[in-house]
């Protein structure tokens, strides 16, 4: 029996009591649960679709790339879970913060494994990344109706396409297991060009704030090297793939756009409008 097929609940409910917090991020709490495991338990308002979404790609992609194996999906108490292997290590962020002096041999180990990423051939049934853009778009009012529809008219001229996009490729969510990679998180995995993964991670790496628990000197320190890190990123993906970095920024603008829908810090989202609004007027957008 292969790992992925296995259930080591042996289709029971597991017994949250000997489970032990690890650690939590905006959309989950984390759980160890007899020391091989751990348990992602979703916060009670998060969409189920999105859970059921993130199990079955997991389960999908498990052979082709490394990622913590997703082995049983349940609800405990109202809430929805994934059982995952537990993989021992570090997050990238902190992996960063702890070795500042690799910054450009990490950012592009960072590079090679979102290209490999986008490399993973998918057999299932994706949603197309540029129906989510503009979904989340339409899902805030943020933007006025008109600078909205002028967004998603520019998104349908840009090129489609087919890869595995992960949707919120960052340094932490990567997991490492001494120098070994884990990619986690991929409730946002969706088909589509692959230059707009990319241009979402620009954009995360740019300008989006430390999550919750970061402690402020840490904070200063990585947004000290943030800005070698993405130049570093960017350069070594564009030399590993050939694509062309000026069609990365295009797809800037409707990322940002969909990305102003999100749990994100008010601050972040100023940021965000601004820069949408100083593409908007440079005149590169049709009115």
């Amino acid at each position: 029996m292969d790992e992925q097929s296995r259930d080591p609940l042996r289709g029971q409910l597991p017994d949250m009591t000997k489970a032990r917090l690890l650690g939590q991020g905006r959309t989950a709490e984390v759980f160890v649960y007899e020391s091989k495991y751990v348990i992602k338990l979703f916060r009670p308002s998060f969409p189920k679709q999105a859970i059921d979404h993130e199990y079955r790609v997991c389960r999908e992609i498990a052979s082709a790339i490394d990622i913590p194996a997703a082995h049983a999906q349940f609800a405990v108490d109202g809430r929805e879970a994934i059982l995952f292997d537990r993989v021992d290590g570090e997050s990238g962020m902190k992996h960063l913060l702890r070795h500042p002096w690799k910054v450009k041999s990490l950012a592009e180990q960072f590079a090679s494994i979102h290209a490999q990423v986008h490399a993973v051939p998918i057999a299932g049934e994706l949603p197309p990344l540029k129906s989510i853009l503009i979904r989340n778009m339409q899902m805030h009012e943020m933007l006025p109706n008109a600078m909205r529809d002028r967004i998603i008219r520019f998104l349908d001229n840009l090129p489609e396409g087919q890869a595995l996009c992960h949707g919120d490729f960052h340094p932490d969510n990567l997991l490492f297991q001494g120098n070994r990679p884990f990619v986690l998180d991929w409730m946002t995995a969706a088909r589509g060009n692959p230059l707009a993964d990319v241009a979402r991670t620009s954009i995360l790496l740019r300008w989006a704030h430390p999550g919750p628990g970061i402690p402020k000197s840490f904070a200063a320190l990585l947004n000290s090297m943030r800005g070698n890190f993405y130049r570093h990123y960017l350069a070594h993906y564009l030399a590993l793939t050939g694509a062309d970095a000026r069609e990365i920024v295009q797809w800037e603008l409707p990322v940002m756009a969909a990305r102003l829908m999100e749990w994100i810090p008010p601050a972040e989202k100023e940021i965000l409008v601004r820069k949408i609004n100083e593409l908007l007027d440079s005149g590169a957008v049709p009115a």
